[in-house]
């Protein structure tokens, strides 16, 4: 009795994973264009002095990505250099307080 209810439930838990990978999947392909003119067909003059003026504004638009992408690392080294410095002047600030409290107590032994 208990097999078939494992089998039961384990069906139920593939079911429910195929259904959200197939939800998934159709979420993350985009729709196809209906009614469009297929990219074989040639476009009419104006949509292709339009065009020019696209392509040059994304290639600018990439260009500028790509600097953005090469100088990514610049905003994080300073990030990371005041990480260390905070996490060094914690170590700093821990052992003096240590050793403060160590040289009490050598000083009660040295009394004793």
């Amino acid at each position: 009795m208990t097999s078939i209810r494992r089998r039961s439930r384990d069906h139920v838990r593939t079911f429910l994973l195929a259904g959200t990978l197939v939800l998934a999947a159709g979420c993350a392909t985009p729709p196809e264009m209906r009614g469009q003119s297929g990219q074989d067909e040639a476009a009419p003059a104006p949509e292709c002095a339009q065009l020019q003026g696209e392509i040059a504004q994304t290639e600018k638009a990439r260009s500028a990505a790509a600097e953005r992408s090469g100088n990514a690392w610049k905003a994080v080294v300073p990030v990371v250099v005041l990480a260390q410095k905070a996490s060094g002047t914690a170590a700093v600030h821990e052992a003096e307080r240590k050793l403060a409290a160590l040289k009490v107590q050598a000083g009660r032994c040295q009394a004793s």
